[in-house]
């Protein structure tokens, strides 16, 4: 009997209350969790919006501007809007990807033959764009 009394082990009440700090420390991090995941995902729309807007202008570059559209004068500018049949080749949700292309050219830029180009890539709550230049002869 005296063996017994000796050992010593939890009461159901410390037990319940280690429990229950414990479920809400693991509560506080699964927020953590569930807002980083949401970041992450945001991330990569955003980065994939980025390559595929800098890979349209490299493509719009390699092609003769002439096979999209003639030379803008001064006060021309074309936006046109597009789900290009690469864009849903490439990615597997490439319908809700939005692209919009617009060319100016200033008098200074006519001069040098060059078109300035913006391509914009829209999907959800993500917007990005790549800009640069087209020569043409």
């Amino acid at each position: 009997m005296k063996i017994l009394k000796q050992q010593r082990g939890f009461s159901l009440i410390e037990v319940v209350a280690a429990l229950v700090i414990i479920t809400i420390v693991l509560l506080s991090f699964s927020q953590l969790f569930i807002q980083s995941n949401k970041t992450a995902a945001y991330n990569n729309e955003k980065l994939v919006a980025i390559n595929m807007a800098e890979a349209e202008l490299e493509r719009l570059k390699l092609m003769p501007f002439a096979e999209h559209l003639p030379p803008p004068d001064s006060t021309t500018i074309y936006i046109f809007e597009t789900t290009s049949d690469i864009v849903k080749k490439l990615y597997s949700d490439g319908d809700n990807y939005r692209l919009s292309i617009k060319a100016t050219q200033t008098p200074d830029e006519k001069n040098r033959n060059l078109i300035n180009i913006v391509v914009t890539v829209k999907y959800k709550n993500s917007k990005s764009t790549a800009e640069g230049y087209i020569r043409y002869e």
